[in-house]
């Protein structure tokens, strides 16, 4: 919803097959925190939706978005589900956001937060169960318009549990440029001891 002058928050829920993310007119505004929830079918994890992001934001907008992890293996609450991009494709990991820093052009700056569903230690046990019976979950493709209810349900506990980690001190510390120190996103992942038996499908 764009309320036409400038206002504190605004919500864009699709951004078309022009850019799936939804994030491009948020990066033309030029704003200073953007979280984005990427829940195109992606169940090899090759965000390529983020790439396309990418992309158009520094050929369309002179904008950079610089991938980052945290400097540590174990970040301090409330930033313990933020790992690199490869820790988000892992079934040994259980971060399920990313962070990016934003470099627009001259010289303004911001921060983008990626929410990648994905499945991780201590879910609920239906959650896993249906995990172990749909093994594209929670990467479905979107050409199925007809939910029954388990799949609905299963969706929407996986989201309220990945909300979660969005608190406001997370997202209030990220606007303050008040968090831990994070690094370049190298591609390495920066967790590997998680419980591996939940993304991969297996119900305890």
């Amino acid at each position: 919803r764009f309320g036409g002058d400038p206002c504190s928050a605004w919500y864009l829920t699709d951004g078309g097959h022009f850019e799936n993310a939804a994030a491009y007119a948020l990066l033309r505004e030029r704003c200073r925190l953007i979280v984005l929830a990427a829940c195109g079918a992606d169940p090899l994890y090759r965000f390529e939706d983020l790439e396309n992001l990418v992309r158009k934001a520094r050929v369309d907008l002179g904008a950079e978005i610089q991938f980052l992890k945290p400097a540590c293996a174990d970040p301090p609450a409330p930033f313990g589900g933020v790992g690199s991009l490869s820790d988000l494709a892992s079934p040994h990991s259980d971060a399920c956001l990313a962070l990016a820093e934003i470099r627009y052009a001259g010289g303004d700056t911001g921060h983008l937060v990626l929410v990648k569903p994905n499945m991780s230690s201590g879910l609920p046990v239906d959650l896993l169960n249906f995990k172990a019976s749909n093994p594209t979950f929670p990467q479905q493709t979107t050409a199925d318009q007809s939910y029954d209810e388990a799949q609905w349900e299963s969706h929407f506990v996986l989201g309220r549990e990945i909300g979660q980690w969005l608190t406001t001190e997370l997202l209030q510390g990220l606007a303050d440029d008040q968090h831990p120190p994070f690094v370049p996103d190298d591609g390495r992942p920066l967790k590997g001891t998680a419980d591996s038996a939940a993304k991969d499908g297996h119900a305890a």
